[in-house]
């Protein structure tokens, strides 16, 4: 639930909605529990009780917190290389493909770990990627961004497609059955 939450954190849910959410909802847990830890110290103390269990229980909550937290977040990161393969599969079809990265080409599932395929930001034509699934049907190239946010793949809009002269470079090698080749 904390991760779908976070997922809106900006409200903007684009490029690194998903991921500035999730390392933003970190601060926001650590502003929470300390705030929480001092009230109830300072209550205790004027209570004239001990401050040592109020920090105690206000320690206990920091650290569950942080490592649910913790616990989430490389759960979901690990679910995601299954789901950009799986989602890659879908759109190609029979088709030759591969998938891309700012690093390159995917040679592996680990190089699609939610937190490696964030995105630097989202301001004006720059490789501003997740991760960029390149399909091959016929002589025509058709180019999608995986969306951390639809958890699926995107159609690349043309000006972002000429801004990065994504049809001059090469971004990456279609092949058949591409996830096949990856390895762990």
């Amino acid at each position: 639930m904390f991760i779908s939450i976070a997922g809106d954190f900006h409200g903007r849910g684009g490029a690194g909605a998903v991921g500035d959410g999730l390392l933003l909802g970190r601060e926001g847990i650590i502003a929470y529990t300390l705030t929480c830890a001092i009230i109830i110290a300072f209550s205790a103390k004027l209570q004239n009780h001990s401050i040592k269990p109020a920090a105690l229980a206000g320690f206990l909550t920091f650290t569950s917190l942080t490592a649910g937290w913790w616990a989430g977040l490389n759960y979901w990161a690990n679910q995601t290389p299954s789901k950009v393969i799986e989602a890659a599969r879908d759109i190609a079809g029979v088709a030759p493909y591969c998938i891309a990265t700012h690093d390159g080409q995917v040679h592996r599932n680990g190089d699609l770990v939610g937190l490696k395929i964030l995105s630097p930001g989202d301001k004006g034509v720059h490789w501003d990627f997740h991760a960029l699934l390149k399909v091959q049907r016929n002589a025509e190239i058709f180019y999608y961004n995986w969306s951390h946010h639809a958890s699926t793949f995107l159609p690349v809009n043309q000006r972002a497609r000429e801004g990065l002269r994504l049809d001059q470079r090469r971004i990456c090698i279609a092949k058949l059955q591409f996830a096949r080749a990856l390895s762990g």
